[in-house]
């Protein structure tokens, strides 16, 4: 086998192309192309060619580089959702692309790299699609004209929280809300960088003009807001979801008349589930429900 280092990336790019496009023909389709693929193995491809080069690939800064290269491709294309199949037909492609002794003896090195990698970037993916359900089923709901509350609860993380808060300033503004209650008393040990993120939500309030009330800071809430980076935004803060009510309808100047089934979503919520969702909302078309998918 020929042991002269691959000096021509490009070269070796083409030979695995061409390794991977007859391998992964039934499992790349038309949402995988092998463009994108092939830009995500370049770095390692590159790595291993500048190693290739060093008298002692192995102990090589250049081979440490391209390890690093390997755990971070196979961890994206498990977040990016690529199949398994297509993982695992990255490492003998590589292999046979060099025509280089050391890269198969180093190729049960990389497939562990890279099954390691995968793993965790399918766990990431299953987990942000987890937070992302989350978010996307707790309540944010007009309880009153221009009047909104904002339910933060449960095990939400930062990205999670992101979610969530890009959809209560959103639904801020399409209802032009005057005043509107965030609620984090359902939190499950909020981090300082869940509250962060959950801050943009008093942020946006503030630029578009709306009295803002949070309810549920005490103590864990108490002690993250205190560590984080969070800054006022000129919001009230109250420890209950009750006093954050009675502090927003008193912030509105408007009253619940005429919102039948409030009261009775409104205590599930201070029994501090998550799941008052979409479907548990009033009936009356006339309550705090913006049922019709376009609200949330």
């Amino acid at each position: 086998m020929d042991d002269r280092p691959a000096s021509d990336t490009s070269a070796v790019m083409d030979a695995l192309r061409v390794k991977l496009e007859h391998s992964l023909r039934p499992f790349v389709d038309a949402n995988r192309k092998l463009d994108t693929l092939m830009a995500e193995i370049a770095p390692f491809v590159e790595g291993t060619r500048v190693a290739l080069a060093d008298a002692a690939p192995s102990e090589s800064d250049a081979w440490r580089e391209a390890r690093s290269f390997a755990w971070l491709l196979a961890y994206r294309l498990g977040d990016q959702g690529w199949s398994a199949s297509v993982a695992a037909a990255v490492v003998p492609a590589w292999r046979e692309s060099f025509h280089a002794s050391w890269t198969a003896s180093v190729a049960d090195e990389v497939y562990a790299l890279m099954v390691e990698g995968y793993a965790r970037g399918r766990e990431d993916r299953a987990r942000t699609e987890a937070q992302k359900g989350l978010a996307n089923a707790l309540p944010i709901a007009e309880v009153a004209p221009r009047v909104v509350v904002i339910v933060a609860a449960g095990a939400l993380d930062p990205d999670g929280a992101r979610v969530l808060s890009d959809r209560a300033s959103a639904f801020m503004l399409r209802r032009d809300a005057k005043a509107a209650l965030l609620d984090i008393e359902g939190l499950i040990a909020p981090t300082a960088a869940v509250l962060s993120e959950l801050w943009a939500i008093p942020s946006a309030a503030r630029m578009l003009g709306v009295r803002m009330v949070v309810s549920g800071v005490a103590g864990v809430v108490t002690e993250s807001l205190n560590v984080s980076s969070v800054s006022d935004e000129g919001e009230l803060r109250v420890p209950t979801l009750s006093k954050g009510v009675e502090t927003l309808l008193r912030e509105a100047g408007t009253a619940l008349e005429g919102t039948r089934g409030f009261g009775a979503w409104l205590r599930r919520m201070v029994g501090g589930s998550a799941g008052a969702r979409r479907d548990s909302w009033p009936s009356d078309p006339s309550g705090p429900a913006d049922k019709g998918g376009t609200g949330t």
